[in-house]
């Protein structure tokens, strides 16, 4: 593995990033219901730094640094949506709820493949060389991609909330078709849509 940052790596390193801002908000839930001790258990599993990658990245050892990371946000991310439902199972609409707000905010895409690509520099689904997704269709108003390897499951599955990601995940995407000219459609499992409206 390059002992150099690469664009790669600083891809990554976004997509962590952001992963750990959508715990941070539903952490928030919690703690405006006045539970405090769901972070402090997170917490016990560790804490995503901050600051510029170059600054804080372990030069010498690039890639497991990052697959390190990518772990642990991971982990932080199932063990606070597991607590939260331990505690109030209600809560599971709420948390949807703020996902599609969420992806509501992001710019709106002008092309299905601009859709595509968005949803690609969000979440973590291993490197390119991993293939853990494949584009199956390609067109000017149908994008179709099918998770090959499903790099979340395994995470999930341990704090007993395997079903959950991809329908928190999902209503991240709908957020962002919502309001553009384009639908995000789920077609089975792990195979989805972009199309024109």
């Amino acid at each position: 593995m390059s002992k150099y940052l690469g664009f790669i790596h600083y891809i990554m390193f976004d997509k962590i990033k952001f992963q750990e801002k959508i715990v941070k908000e539903i952490l928030n839930i919690a703690k405006n219901k006045g539970n405090y001790n769901i972070e402090k258990e997170v917490d016990k599993l560790g804490t995503i730094e901050d600051g510029k990658l170059e600054d804080i990245i372990d030069s010498d050892n690039i890639h497991a640094w990052l697959q390190k990371r990518v772990e642990l946000v991971e982990n932080r991310f199932a063990k606070t949506v597991a607590l939260i439902l331990k505690d109030d199972t209600d809560s599971l609409e709420e948390i949807k709820g703020l996902l599609h707000n969420l992806g509501k905010k992001e710019s709106k895409p002008s092309t299905v493949k601009e859709g595509y690509k968005l949803i690609s520099s969000k979440f973590l689904d291993g490197m390119p060389c991993d293939n853990a997704i494949i584009i199956l269709e390609d067109t000017e108003d149908l994008l179709s991609f099918k998770i090959i390897i499903d790099k979340h499951s395994n995470f999930w599955v341990k704090y007993d909330v395997m079903n959950i990601y991809w329908d928190l995940r999902n209503e991240y995407i709908k957020g962002i078709f919502d309001s553009s000219n384009y639908r995000f459609n789920k077609v089975d499992d792990y195979l989805y849509e972009i199309g024109r409206k």
